[in-house]
Formats: C-alpha cells, structure tokens, sequence
C-alpha cells in the first residue's frame, strides 16, 4: 500500500509535459463511452440519474418516427431507418460521438491559416471551420447540409465552433434523435494536456427541444502512432512544410508577436527566427512559440530588437 501511495505522489509531482493549448491539430481516438449526444438512458452501462431528452411534443413524434438498430429501441436493420443504413453521410454531431470502435474512432484537425479541417475514418468525411474572423451567415443565406456552415474562435485556451444550416435527414446520435435545420450547435474544444482534447456540444433547436441541450464531455486521446503509419499525409506532419505553416499560423494569433516582421526557416526541423520586433518579450514569445511545435528540434532565435 505504501510504494501504492508514493507512486501515486511521484506521479503527481512529476512535471507536466509541455504543450501548446491552441494547437489541436494531430490524429484524436475518441475514448469517453457514451455514444449519445448526451449521456440520455441508452442501454450503455449505468444510467443512474440520467434523465430523458427535453424533447418538444414535435421533437419527440420525430425521436418516435426513428428506428434506429441499436439501444433499447433497436429494431432489426431491415425495418429500420437509420440514415446509415442508406449510406447517408453520418454529419455533425453525429460524427463526433458515434463510434468508439478501432479504427473508427479516430478523428484528425488541422489547423492552417483561415481555417480549421477536421477528417473523420468513418465514411473519410470531413469539415471546415473557417477561423478568418468572419461571421456566421444568417440562417437564409445558406442551405442546409450535413455538417452545417461553421466558424471558429478563441476563448481564452477554449476554441468555439459556431453552426447553422444542418440538413435536418440526419441523426444526433446512433440512437435517434433528430433534429430540425434550424438547430445551432456550439462545440467548445479544450486540450486539457498534452495527449487529452475534450469537446463539450450545446445545441439550440426550439422546434425539436424545450431548452439547450448539453453533451456529456467527450474525451479524446492523441494517437501518435496512427500519424506515423499514416505517413503524415494530413494533420501532424512534421516535415518543414508542416512545422512553417504551424508556426506562422500561431505567431499571426499571437498579440505580443508582429508576424508579418517575422521571418521563418525551416530545415530538417530547425527553426531560424530573422527579422525585427520591438521588444525583448516579442521576442522571446516569438522563440517559446515556434520551440512549442510539434517536430521542432532546435530554435535559432536571430531576430532583432529595434
């Protein structure tokens, strides 16, 4: 009990690994449970205090109309109708909290400037999120599709995807539950550490749901080993290309850095800094930046304070 006990301390004082909060690109193996939207009674193991969706009286004659094949409703595939069994596209949210099961599970972001992409194994879809600091187009301006028309910001270490114009044909979740076209979704993605990305969804659809709705947490793992296999086609590379894009990216979101003063090389993963900034902490936030890369092996830091 004793060696149990000074593990456990060991571990704790053990310094963090470090990572930079804003950069959530890399390949995530999604490992929390539940594959509802929310943690709603399905089946899954314990449901203790669980509660039901707040389902409007025309949400739930939509959820009854659904038959899906898994969950305490599950009818055989062949009389059901779940949008997968058609080969429909799965969509957002479905996309980020349905399947858990090798190689499914994965779902890989990069981030480049104006935009973040998402690739998801399942069906190989993917998603943009454009981060170029437009707004979210009125409901009229777009049309409907499966994973929505979204746009991306930064709150504090959490990133904010705002969505509209969801094509209403698809599912919340394997079990069921719809949705109109004129849901709004808020996904708030945190990376809590180095290997860990946790995602929390609210959606807004008065037509379907009495009050905004609140996803369980998902919790997703890094999955570094899939990147090499992959042979970093998307996402975590780490070739020059890579790491440029990456740290030009980050010192454009950066207040305390003048990027476009910035001038970055990369050669077989070392990093040379030229140019001019106007301060010492510009400078040195311009070093912390670029040594905070994944794939970074050295910082040569030649810029110059004028």
């Amino acid at each position: 009990m004793l060696t149990l006990i000074l593990a456990a301390l060991l571990a704790a004082q053990a310094p963090q690994q470090k990572f930079d909060p804003h950069d959530l690109s890399g390949h995530w193996n999604r490992t929390s449970r539940f594959q509802t939207f929310s943690n709603v009674f399905s089946g899954q193991g314990s449901t203790q205090g669980t509660a039901e969706a707040p389902l409007t009286a025309a949400g739930k004659a939509k959820f009854e109309a659904n038959k899906p094949g898994y969950g305490p409703r599950a009818v055989p595939p062949a009389i059901g109708n779940d949008p997968m069994g058609t080969c429909d596209p799965l969509g957002i949210p479905r996309l980020l909290n349905t399947e858990v099961i090798t190689p499914h599970q994965t779902m890989e972001i990069v981030q480049i400037p104006g935009r973040m992409l998402q690739f998801f194994e399942w069906h190989h879809d993917w998603r943009e999120v454009f981060t170029d600091a437009r707004n979210l187009p009125s409901p009229d301006e777009v049309d409907p599709n499966w994973n929505g028309t979204s746009i991306g910001r930064w709150d504090g270490d959490v990133f904010v995807v705002s969505s509209i114009g969801f094509d209403d044909r698809t599912w919340l979740d394997k079990f069921g539950y719809p949705h109109s076209e004129n849901m709004r979704l808020e996904e708030r993605y945190r990376r809590r550490d180095r290997d860990t990305l946790e995602l929390t969804m609210t959606l807004t659809d008065p037509e379907t749901y009495t009050r905004p709705w609140v996803s369980d947490t998902k919790v997703f793992r890094i999955d570094r080993e899939k990147a090499k296999s992959a042979g970093d086609t998307l996402g975590k590379s780490i070739d020059d290309t890579w790491i440029h894009t990456k740290i030009t990216t980050k010192l454009i979101g950066n207040s305390e850095t003048p990027a476009r003063k910035i001038n970055v090389d990369v050669v077989n993963g070392v990093v040379t800094l030229r140019g001019a900034v106007e301060t010492p902490t510009a400078k040195e936030e311009a070093e912390r930046v670029a040594k905070t890369t994944d794939g970074v092996k050295r910082v040569r830091n030649l810029l110059k304070v004028v």
